[in-house]
């Protein structure tokens, strides 16, 4: 499985396939997960140039993802490579179509917990302003850490606790305007941090900074955005029932097209929510 070239090419190589795709295509997001998809997939390979793997070892590769949602990520990432480089061995359409139809559809994913006190004691003990910021936006406006990433200060508008948000180039290359949920210490800190800012100034880190953060204060940037959901449908809920618009509210506020992905989000069989029981 190893071809023997150095490793330190190969990033290289990895490297400049990444900024292509942020070059390529209009939502961060996207660019990242085909990105890291590939590398995950030749993450036992050493190259200094696509061309030198084999199009049999690409394909046993391929055989190995467990899941179908694996497989599709490193198909179209790999689809994408052999733009970026015409030299890639690219398994014919119908190896993928063959291999795609024997995936298994469901997630090999144990049930997750989101137990809300535990996350919120670990943000506030976050020592970096500017981190603690973007996390509380996060789970204040249920933006993605790469909408989160992208804000400029023009995007943001502070009136009161209340604050406002333009995404631009959402998942989708969607254009919205969010209204976070009321909180007072964000609304505070997050206009010192704008302060200091020009008009296309960033008050947050890059994406990938933000995820590897998050992880070494073990955390999960996009449990912010479940939390998002879960906090703002229950805040329209009656006597322990969903009021009769709190579903299509939510999905609102998420900005999805359809209900039946803002379910993922909501305590299903694989996602149970474990409510606040302290104040900050």
């Amino acid at each position: 499985m190893h071809i023997p070239i150095g490793g330190s090419m190969k990033y290289g190589v990895l490297l400049e396939f990444k900024g292509y795709l942020h070059d390529v295509l209009d939502n961060c997001s996207t660019a990242d997960r085909y990105y890291y998809a590939v590398d995950n997939l030749f993450k036992d390979l050493q190259f200094s140039s696509v061309r030198e793997i084999q199009g049999e070892t690409i394909e046993k590769l391929l055989r190995e993802t467990e899941t179908k949602q694996e497989f599709t990520k490193a198909k179209n990432g790999l689809k994408h490579l052999k733009a970026f480089d015409s030299g890639l061995n690219l398994p014919s359409e119908k190896f993928f179509r063959e291999t795609a139809a024997r995936k298994r559809n469901r997630s090999l994913r144990p049930v997750k917990t989101l137990e809300h006190d535990t996350i919120s004691r670990k943000v506030n003990a976050i020592r970096d302003v500017k981190l603690k910021t973007a996390f509380r936006l996060m789970e204040k406006s249920g933006l993605r850490v790469s909408e989160a990433a992208a804000l400029q200060k023009r995007d943001i508008s502070i009136d009161g606790d209340i604050i406002k948000i333009d995404v631009k180039h959402g998942k989708g290359g969607s254009n919205d305007v969010v209204t976070c949920m009321p909180d007072k210490w964000l609304a505070g800190k997050l206009g010192v941090l704008l302060e200091a800012l020009e008009d296309e100034g960033r008050p947050f880190y890059a994406a990938q900074t933000m995820k590897n953060k998050a992880r070494a204060h073990g955390l999960e940037c996009h449990d912010f955005r479940r939390i998002a959901a879960n906090v703002y449908r229950d805040e329209r809920r009656a006597d322990g029932e969903p009021l009769p618009d709190a579903n299509e509210e939510t999905r609102n506020f998420l900005r999805h097209t359809r209900f039946s992905v803002t379910k993922r989000y909501l305590r299903n069989r694989k996602l149970h929510f474990k409510a606040k029981k302290f104040k900050r």
